[in-house]
């Protein structure tokens, strides 16, 4: 498809879009100097479209230049209305740059929280909020801000909804925690209680609670359930997530270089390359 894409930009260079289909294909194979000139050749055609320079950012901060990250994100801020994702990654990228330490973050972060007047932006500051008292190491604080997004999720979308973003992102963090039979509690609400299509992905979910407390004898008895149910849940992603598990089950059988290559091959299929 990129020898298709590149005849039909020869053949009409105003077909725009073309130059991010390719920047994004670029960019999942980790060619980020190609990804990068595509999406400036985008940028500069469409200047007022905030995803090419959210893309830029992304190749950038791939490439570990955190300041041209932030200046394309910021470009792209500009064009977007401010949207608050763009506001918390840009954040995320000074952590990078050493230009904002833990108690900035989160007080900008609450910052953000005491304004949002949105129920997506304000949710999605709790989530970034728990991230990162997560990553500083404050699990008791991470744990608080998830039971927090639970109660202003089932204050609009109801119990099941609330409970689901926990057993999908949170294992680690509750495992990590000490909370293992409180997850495993939502784990097993979840699955008495799942509603399609979110059966289908049950198998992976018990797969990575396995995966977290080390019981690799029943990570290998389910990977292929949770490969089957994940691919009819989201078969754009479910080579990355579900490579990673295999990855660890090679780890952990010392196969240190076909676990290598699981990693490699799955890191092409990840969920960021998707975020369009």
């Amino acid at each position: 498809s990129m020898r298709e894409y590149k005849i039909i930009l020869q053949l009409d260079p105003e077909r725009y879009e073309y130059y991010q289909k390719i920047g994004l294909l670029y960019q999942i194979m980790t060619q980020y100097d190609s990804s990068i000139y595509y999406y400036k050749k985008y940028t500069e055609a469409v200047p007022d479209e905030k995803y090419g320079y959210s893309q830029l950012a992304k190749n950038y901060a791939n490439q570990g230049n955190w300041s041209e990250a932030i200046s394309a994100m910021q470009t792209g801020m500009m064009v977007g209305n401010e949207e608050i994702w763009m506001k918390t990654r840009i954040l995320w990228y000074k952590k990078s740059l050493n230009m904002d330490t833990s108690t900035e973050i989160i007080n900008d972060l609450n910052n953000m929280l005491a304004v949002s007047d949105d129920f997506d932006d304000s949710l999605h500051i709790y989530y970034q909020l728990q991230r990162a008292y997560y990553l500083f190491g404050q699990t008791k604080g991470a744990v608080d801000y998830s039971n927090l997004s639970k109660r202003f999720i089932e204050s609009k979308y109801g119990l099941y909804r609330s409970i689901f973003p926990i057993v999908q992102n949170d294992a680690e963090l509750y495992i990590d925690a000490g909370l293992m039979e409180e997850y495993k509690k939502h784990l097993t609400y979840i699955e008495n209680n799942a509603v399609s299509p979110d059966e289908n992905i049950i198998p992976y979910f018990y797969s990575k609670y396995y995966l977290h407390t080390e019981n690799f004898d029943m990570l290998a008895a389910t990977v292929d359930d949770a490969e089957e149910g994940y691919g009819n849940y989201w078969v754009k992603c479910y080579t990355y997530e579900i490579g990673y598990l295999r990855g660890r089950l090679l780890e952990n059988e010392g196969k240190f270089e076909e676990a290598l290559k699981m990693y490699t091959e799955s890191l092409l299929y990840s969920p960021s390359h998707y975020d369009l």
